[in-house]
C-alpha cells in the first residue's frame, strides 16, 4: 500500500509539472495581453506606456523566465496576485471555493441516488422494457450538453413554469431552503451525465456478480432476491462503483466551470472563466492548477480507499488461514503418527488412519475441496441452506497441503471430495486440476482417491480415469424416487448411474487391454445413505449385486442416516447403526462368498434381520442343509457355515486330504470358530454341538437408546465413503 501511495505522489507530480507547461503556453497561445484588456480597443495610449505596463506585468522577458518565476513562487507557497484585481489569488478561489464545492456535493449525491438505483434495476430486469428505458436513459445523459441542459432547465422551469427563483446567490447558511432551491437546478444539470456514468458501471458491475456461483447458491438457500441483491451482489459490485464515483468528483469539479457561468454562480468555475477573459495570467494559470491538485488528490483518495476496501477483504478471507479452512473442510483427525513421524502444532489436519482387513493400514489425507454447495441433500449439514462456516481452497492449495504432509510422513494418500456450488462440471475441473498438479508437478505416485460430483461430464470421467486410483460416484439410495427424496437435484438414473458404470468400464477396460498406469487402480466404489428415504435393504442389495456382477463395482459403501441439527432432515429418526453393519455383511456375502441376494434372509419389510448376522440368518432359514459332515461337505457349502471364512474353508479341504479332522481342537487348530459353527457341523456323523450359539438379549430395540439429531458438524458424517 505504501509503494503504491509513493508511486500515485510522483505520478501526480509529473501531471502536474505538465499541466503548468501546457496550462502557461495556451494562455500566451490566446491573442490578446493583459495589457490590451485593460487599455481597450478604443483607447489611444502612447507606445511608451504600452512597453511600461508590459515591462510591469513581466512580458517582456523570454517565456521560459516568466514559468520559472511562476514555479518558483508556487513552490513558496504563493498562488501570485491577481493582475485586474490585485488580490491574492489565494484568498479569490477560497472566498469562492464553498460555492463550488457544494455544487460538487449536490451533484455527486444526486448522481449516486439516481446512478446506483438505476443501475440495480436495469440489472436485474436485464431485457425488458425497465433495462431498455434505463439504457436508453444514460446514452441520453452522456450525450446531451451540459450548457444545452442547463439553457432548457432555466427556460423551463424558471421561464415558463416559474417554479425556480431568479439565480441570484443566496449563502446556505443565511437561508438554507433558498439556497438550495437555487442550487437544485445546476446540481442536476451537473450530475446528470455522472448519474448515467454511475448507472452503467453500476449494471455492468451487477451483471457480473449475478453470475456468480455463490450468487446462484444464495438464491438456492431461499433468500428473498432483494437480499440476495443489495446484501450479496450489490456489496461485492460496489468497488468499481466506488472508484467511478470518486472520479466523478473531479470530473463533476472541472464541469463546475460551464454550469455555473449558465447559472451566474459564483464559484471557482466562473473565477477561472472571468480571469481568461482578462488574460489574468497569474489568476488563470494558479486557479487551474489549484483545482488539478484537487481533483488529483479526490483520485488519489478514492483509489487508496479502493486498495484499503480489497487489502481489507484479503485480511478477512486470509483471517480463516490455510490450517483452519483445512481443519473446517476435513473430518475429525486422529492423533497417531506413522513409526518415525508426529504431528507437529504445524502439520495439516484431516489424516486418519483406515486399515484393511489382513492387509494392514494406511494413511489417507481426507478432505473436501469446498463445503459450499448448492444442493438440497436433507442428510447434509453443508446443503444449500445449512449454517455452516464456507470456505475453499484453491488447486494449488490443496497440492500444497497434501504433499507437505506426505513428505513428513504423515499421509500416504489422498481422498478428496466437495461440495457442488453451482454446477457441478466447473468444481470437478477444480478438483481434476488439484490431481494433476499432484501428478504432473509434484510426481506423486500413490493412492488417490476421487469422489466425482453430480453433474460431472463424461470427459471428466475419462480425465479422472486416467488420474487417479479410485474413483467414488455416491448412488445415495437404490431408485429414483428415493434419491429425489434426498435431494431434488440428483438423478440416479439420468447421471448418478451412469456415470458409475462408465467409470467402472473405464477402469475395467484399463486392466483387460493391460494399460498400467505409473499408479495402481483399485476400482470403483459407491455409497448408500441407508434408512434415510424408507428405502429397502433388498434394494440396496439388488443395486449392488448388479453393478459387481458386472465388475463395474468394486465395492460399496453404507452410512446409517444420523440426523444432523439444521439440516431438513434433523426431526427424522436415526437409522441404527447395526443396520449398517448387516449391510456390509451381506455385501461382503455377495462378493466373496458367492451368495445371492435372492439367498439372503430378509424380513417382511425387505430389511436384513438386525438380531444375526446374514450368514447366520441364512444357515438358520436353512436346516435343512444342515449338519455338514465337516470330512465330506464341499467348499461352496462350508463357507456358508457361520464361524468358516474362504480362507478356512480352504484349510479345511487341503487338510483333510492329508489327515484326518477327529475333534473339535482340529478344527480350531485350522481357524475354525467352533462356538459359532458348531451347530452347523459334525464330525464322524455327530453334531458338535446342540444348539446354535447364545444369543444375548438386548435391553432396548435397536436405535431406540439412540439420541435425536446428535451430530453437529460442518461436515457430512458419510462424507469420507
Amino acid at each position: 500500500m505504501t509503494r503504491y501511495v509513493v508511486l500515485r505522489l510522483y505520478s501526480m507530480g509529473l501531471t502536474l509539472v505538465g499541466l503548468s507547461v501546457l496550462v502557461f503556453l495556451m494562455l500566451r497561445l490566446i491573442p490578446g495581453t493583459v495589457v490590451e484588456q485593460m487599455i481597450g480597443a478604443d483607447a489611444i495610449v502612447s507606445p511608451a506606456m504600452v512597453a511600461e505596463l508590459t515591462r510591469f506585468f513581466g512580458l517582456d522577458q523570454p517565456w521560459w523566465l516568466q514559468y520559472g518565476r511562476w514555479i518558483a513562487e508556487i513552490g513558496h507557497g504563493n498562488l501570485g496576485t491577481s493582475w485586474r484585481t490585485g488580490k491574492p489569488v489565494l484568498s479569490l478561489i477560497v472566498e469562492r471555493l464553498p460555492v463550488t464545492l457544494e455544487l460538487t456535493a449536490l451533484s455527486v449525491a444526486f448522481a449516486l441516488l439516481l446512478g446506483i438505483p438505476a443501475g440495480i434495476v436495469s440489472a436485474t430486469r436485464r431485457d425488458q422494457a425497465v433495462d431498455n428505458v434505463t439504457r436508453v436513459g444514460t446514452l441520453l445523459g452522456l450525450s446531451i450538453p451540459v450548457f444545452w441542459q442547463g439553457t432548457m432547465l432555466i427556460l423551463f422551469f424558471s421561464v415558463y413554469l416559474r417554479w425556480m427563483p431568479p439565480v441570484v446567490w443566496v449563502d446556505f447558511f443565511s437561508d438554507p431552503r433558498r439556497n438550495l432551491t437555487i442550487m437544485a437546478l445546476p446540481a442536476l444539470c451537473l450530475g446528470t451525465a455522472s448519474a448515467a456514468n454511475i448507472a452503467r458501471t453500476t449494471r455492468s458491475c451487477m451483471l457480473d456478480v449475478l453470475r456468480s456461483e455463490y450468487i446462484r447458491t444464495a438464491s438456492a438457500k431461499g433468500l428473498a432476491d432483494r437480499l440476495v441483491v443489495l446484501k450479496h451482489a450489490l456489496k461485492n459490485a460496489l468497488i468499481p462503483i466506488v472508484t467511478v464515483a470518486g472520479l466523478q468528483i473531479g470530473i463533476l469539479l472541472g464541469g463546475t466551470v460551464v454550469v455555473e457561468e449558465v447559472f451566474t454562480l459564483p464559484g471557482v468555475g466562473r473565477l477561472v472563466l472571468w480571469s481568461i477573459y482578462q488574460r489574468d495570467y497569474p489568476l488563470t494559470q494558479s486557479t487551474i492548477l489549484f483545482i488539478a491538485v484537487m481533483f488529483m488528490t479526490i483520485n488519489l483518495a478514492v483509489a487508496v480507499y479502493g486498495c484499503a476496501i480489497v487489502l481489507v477483504s484479503c485480511i478477512v478471507v486470509r483471517a480463516m488461514d490455510l490450517r483452519t479452512r483445512v481443519t473446517v473442510l476435513s473430518e475429525s483427525h486422529d492423533q497417531d503418527g506413522p513409526p518415525g513421524a508426529r504431528m507437529l502444532p504445524g502439520d495439516p489436519v484431516g489424516i486418519t488412519r483406515v486399515r484393511y482387513p489382513g492387509h494392514g493400514s494406511t494413511r489417507l489425507m481426507r478432505i473436501m475441496q469446498t463445503n459450499a454447495c448448492s444442493l438440497s441433500c436433507g442428510y447434509c449439514p453443508t446443503f444449500c441452506g445449512g449454517n455452516v462456516r464456507r470456505t475453499y481452497l484453491a488447486p494449488e492449495e490443496v497440492a500444497r497441503v497434501f504433499m507437505d504432509a506426505h513428505r513428513k510422513g504423515l499421509a500416504d494418500g489422498l481422498f478428496l471430495t466437495s461440495g457442488v456450488p453451482g454446477r457441478g462440471d466447473r468444481m470437478t475441473d477444480r478438483m481434476l486440476a488439484a490431481v494433476e498438479l499432484l501428478r504432473r508437478r509434484e510426481g506423486f505416485r500413490g493412492y488417490v482417491h476421487l469422489k466425482l460430483l453430480p453433474g460431472a461430464q463424461a470427459a471428466q470421467v475419462e480425465e479422472a480415469a486416467r488420474l487417479v486410483s479410485r474413483i467414488s460416484v455416491n448412488l445415495e439410495s437404490a431408485t429414483d424416487g428415493y434419491v429425489r427424496a434426498l435431494s431434488r437435484e440428483k438423478d440416479l438414473s439420468g447421471d448418478l448411474l451412469p456415470k458409475l458404470r462408465q467409470a467402472g468400464q473405464l477402469l475395467l477396460d484399463r486392466r483387460r487391454e493391460q494399460r498400467p498406469l505409473p499408479w495402481a487402480q483399485a476400482g470403483t466404489t459407491t455409497q448408500f445413505v441407508v434408512g434415510a428415504a424408507g428405502e429397502r435393504d433388498q434394494e440396496i442389495l439388488g443395486v449392488v449385486a448388479r453393478l459387481e456382477r458386472e465388475r463395474l463395482l468394486h465395492h460399496a459403501h453404507f452410512s446409517a442416516f444420523q440426523p444432523v441439527v439444521g439440516t431438513p432432515m434433523e426431526n427424522a429418526p436415526p437409522t441404527p447403526p447395526v443396520r449398517e453393519l448387516r449391510l456390509y455383511q451381506a455385501e461382503h456375502l455377495l462378493r466373496q462368498y458367492g451368495f445371492g441376494v435372492d439367498e439372503l434372509a430378509f424380513g417382511a419389510d425387505g430389511n436384513l434381520p438386525l438380531d444375526h448376522d446374514p450368514k447366520t440368518a441364512w444357515a438358520l432359514a436353512h436346516p435343512e442343509y444342515f449338519p455338514l459332515e465337516v470330512m465330506q461337505a464341499p467348499r461352496e457349502l462350508l463357507v456358508r457355515v457361520p464361524g468358516i471364512g474362504p480362507r478356512t474353508a480352504d484349510t479345511l479341504v487341503g487338510n483333510r486330504r492329508r489327515t484326518i479332522l477327529r475333534n473339535v481342537a482340529d478344527l480350531q487348530r485350522l481357524g475354525v470358530d467352533v462356538a459359532r459353527a458348531g451347530f452347523y457341523l459334525a464330525l464322524r456323523s455327530r453334531r458338535i454341538a446342540t444348539a446354535p450359539a447364545a444369543h444375548q438379549l438386548r435391553l432396548f430395540a435397536h436405535g431406540q437408546h439412540m439420541v435425536q439429531a446428535p451430530f453437529r458438524t460442518p461436515v457430512p458424517p458419510c462424507a469420507y465413503r
